[in-house]
């Protein structure tokens, strides 16, 4: 059974491919190997994206980078079992595979974001929210 705070979190983000409720669609990227082996694997995600207030910066070339606060449920990547092939975590010491990493990229609005932080929340033994912070 899903926790109440997981089914809250996915009624406030709505649903996958909607313009209801405060998330937008994005693309949760790993990439898998190396070089000429290197794969990407993708999951679809509802996520609330909020710029951080003055964290916008000119990168060299007048492009800017921003500082984005981004919350996921973890609805979508544990219904597509994102991003296989990664034995289960031994709790309490390893995080689960599923969970974004400092190396994965988040796309939202047509734009590829990196990964700066990741931090589940949980409640009880369940997580139940995911934070990241993305920059681009």
């Amino acid at each position: 059974m899903t926790h109440p705070a997981v089914m809250a979190l996915d009624e406030a983000l709505g649903p996958l491919g909607s313009d209801r409720g405060a998330g937008v669609d994005a693309i949760l990227r790993r990439v898998i190997g190396e070089g000429d082996t290197a794969q990407n694997v993708d999951v679809t995600v509802r996520a609330q994206v909020r710029p951080r207030p003055g964290n916008t910066q000119d990168l060299s070339g007048g492009a800017p980078l921003t500082v984005y606060d981004v919350v996921l449920s973890p609805t979508q990547i544990l219904a597509a079992q994102w991003p296989g092939g990664h034995p289960p975590a031994l709790p309490p010491l390893d995080p689960p595979a599923w969970l974004p990493r400092m190396t994965d990229v988040l796309i939202f609005l047509g734009n590829t974001h990196n990964v700066t932080a990741a931090g589940p929340v949980s409640a009880g033994n369940e997580i139940v929210r995911i934070n990241l912070v993305v920059e681009g």
